[in-house]
């Protein structure tokens, strides 16, 4: 039973990983978005399944900005909402938060806590989370290997 929710987990976290890191042109009909209209049946059934999970969302003005930058809040939420739905991980308060960059009373204080508590995201050296900063690939990357269970020890070398 363990290693069927660890594949669904994988699964999801890979179709997350392909819908931050290529950038898609996504549409989803049954969300109406307005400024996606070219894409793919695939893609569109890949963002209808993580709107409806709650996962992604649009903006209040029926778009989705599919070629907007994503930043570390935002992909906070999306990582730890993904996480939750296949490991069924209740997400917490806001507890007292480290970062001197993250008021708790930000929007995204929340995810970010959720973040850091599923040990997804970390703040750096400088006791900041750049909540506003563009998220890399490298830290996509490094969030999807914990997702899996991996620790920062578990690999060699930096990253």
């Amino acid at each position: 039973m363990l290693k069927t929710e660890k594949r669904k987990t994988i699964r999801l976290t890979l179709l997350l990983a392909t819908a931050l890191l290529l950038t898609l042109t996504f549409a989803a009909q049954a969300f109406a978005f307005t400024d996606l209209t070219n894409s793919s049946v695939e893609t569109q059934k890949a963002v209808d399944k993580l709107v409806e999970l709650g996962i992604l969302n649009g903006y209040i003005d029926n778009t989705f900005r599919p070629d907007d930058s994503i930043n570390r809040a935002e992909f906070a939420k999306v990582a730890s909402l993904a996480l939750r739905q296949n490991t069924c991980v209740v997400l917490g308060a806001v507890q007292e938060l480290d970062f001197a960059d993250v008021s708790k009373n930000a929007w995204y204080a929340k995810d970010v806590a959720n973040a850091v508590a599923l040990g997804l995201m970390k703040g750096d050296a400088e006791g900041t989370f750049r909540p506003t900063d563009t998220v890399s690939q490298a830290e996509v990357i490094t969030v999807l290997v914990r997702a899996l269970g991996y620790t920062d020890a578990d690999i060699n070398g930096g990253w």
